[in-house]
Order: C-alpha cells, then sequence, then structure tokens
C-alpha cells in the first residue's frame, strides 16, 4: 500500500471515528464562529495525537510519517465546521426564538452525551474508590464487575438522564416581568 491510499483510508477512518466527530460536533455546535470551530477541530486532533502517543495506543514497531501527520487535522475540523454551520443554520430557523424546540432538543442530545460521559466517569472513580475502601475481593474479578456494573453503568444513566434534562431546560421560555 502506498502513502497516498494509507492516508486516503486514515482519512475515512478518521472522519467515521466516534472518538474524532462526537468531540468535534460538540465543539463545533458550541463555537461562536467558524475560526473558532476550526480551532477547535485542531485541538481535539492534538489531543486525540497525544493520547495516542502517551497512552501507547501506537504498538512500538510502528513508524510514524511525519509528513501525514498534519493531515490528520482535517477530519476533526471538518465536523467542528459542520456542526458550526449546521447550528448556525437551525438558529437563523428559530428566528430568535430561544426557546425553539429544534434548538431545545439538539442541546438536550448534547448534554446527555456529555452528561454519560461524565457520570461514567464520575461512576468508575466512585467505584474504585469504593472497591479500595471495602476491600472487595479481586477473586474471578468481583472487583471489576463491582466497579462497572456497580457504579459506571448506573453513573452512565444517571449522567445520560441529568444531562439531557439540564439540556432541555437550558433554553427554556423565560417569563418576562
Amino acid at each position: 500500500m502506498n502513502l497516498m491510499e494509507a492516508l486516503l483510508w486514515s482519512l475515512v477512518g478518521s472522519l467515521a471515528s466516534p472518538g474524532v466527530f462526537i468531540p468535534a460536533l460538540i465543539v463545533g455546535w458550541m463555537a461562536r464562529t467558524p475560526f473558532l470551530a476550526l480551532l477547535g477541530g485542531a485541538a481535539i486532533a492534538v489531543a486525540l495525537f497525544a493520547y495516542g502517543q502517551l497512552v501507547g495506543v501506537i504498538p512500538a514497531e510502528a513508524e510514524i510519517v511525519w509528513v501525514a501527520v498534519p493531515f490528520m487535522l482535517i477530519p476533526p475540523m471538518i465536523w467542528a465546521l459542520a456542526a458550526h454551520f449546521f447550528g448556525r443554520w437551525i438558529r437563523r430557523q428559530a428566528g430568535g426564538d430561544r426557546s425553539h424546540p429544534a434548538l431545545r432538543a439538539i442541546e438536550a442530545v448534547i448534554g446527555a452525551i456529555i452528561g454519560m460521559v461524565v457520570g461514567g466517569a464520575l461512576g468508575i472513580a466512585a467505584g474504585t474508590l469504593y472497591v479500595e475502601a471495602a476491600q472487595v475481593s479481586s477473586f474471578e474479578g468481583a472487583a471489576g464487575y463491582m466497579v462497572f456494573l456497580g457504579f459506571a453503568v448506573p453513573g452512565v444513566f444517571l449522567g445520560f438522564v441529568a444531562g439531557a434534562v439540564l439540556g432541555w431546560r437550558r433554553r427554556r421560555r423565560r417569563a418576562v416581568a
């Protein structure tokens, strides 16, 4: 496989990766200008590259082709710009009505996604603290099951509900005094 073919497949894979498009959509939706959406997409690409380097997702025997690395900025920037312009279009369709149902629904979905991530992380942290404090046995993975099933899954569910409710209520119609 030559470099151009590998680069094309890498770009397609990055465009389809939830680890790329979910944060890019969230950042793009929240960006006030197209430049900030591009900047947010670039920050996501840099963070993902740094994560791959630091955590060791990339195999030790793999060789990084540094000429191709800047092309990995493209997928998150595309998703962030798409979300920015879609959000701008939705807001224009709402016609200044901040409590428009489409805006509320989209913000509820974004809130649910963020809530799931935060709830899962807090659930894992709480589960780990509980397993350490209660000295749960690791026999046959009991500690792992306790963390995952006892804390992470309920944390994801509660985060989903709380995030969706907060996202929905964020744009509710307020009474004018």
